[in-house]
């Protein structure tokens, strides 16, 4: 069994992916949708925060977006050829090593910002001008560190074809 990570900033298209890898009959899933897997937890105190919020700048300055790692373990845990999960979180280098390859999707900084300002697939995060800059703030840094750790640079447009060639 092959298993691949696909990261890359909110809007880059992952969910997208997922839904695309599934039709063509690769099992993938989006971190972001499963179950108990994924959720805002306050920095100091590690709580999860419960409800819906206000993504101020401040409040984002307090939290991080946490994948549980030992229920994305038992998620991998599928009697699957290849397993693909898509996301991004701010403790991803905790189970980066659960991988056989990680791609990161690239597209423009432009691209991105407008998918995040037109969601329709029921992602909130990314609307407001505050949450769009909390993403610009970060990504550099975020895709800098993917790619010096080895991670797989992919444009959108040709990640379907590089998970088929696995």
């Amino acid at each position: 069994m092959k298993k691949v990570y696909i990261t890359g900033v909110p809007g880059i298209g992952k969910s997208t992916v997922a839904e695309e890898l599934n039709k063509r009959g690769v099992f993938a899933f989006d971190i972001d949708f499963v179950e108990g897997l994924s959720a805002w937890r306050n920095k100091k105190t590690n709580e999860v925060v419960i409800g819906d919020v206000e993504y101020t700048a401040q409040w984002l300055a307090e939290h991080d977006w946490i994948c549980n790692v030992e229920k994305l373990k038992e998620a991998l845990k599928q009697d699957k050829e290849i397993i693909v999960a898509v996301g991004i979180s701010a403790n991803q280098a905790e189970y980066l090593d659960l991988f056989d390859k990680v791609f990161l999707l690239q597209c423009s900084e432009k691209t991105f910002l407008d998918r995040m300002a037109a969601r329709k697939d029921g992602t909130a995060f990314g609307k407001s001008l505050v949450e769009r800059q909390y993403v610009l703030n970060f990504y550099k840094d975020f895709e800098q560190k993917l790619v010096a750790d080895g991670a797989i640079e992919v444009i959108v447009d040709n990640i379907i074809s590089k998970i088929e060639k696995i």
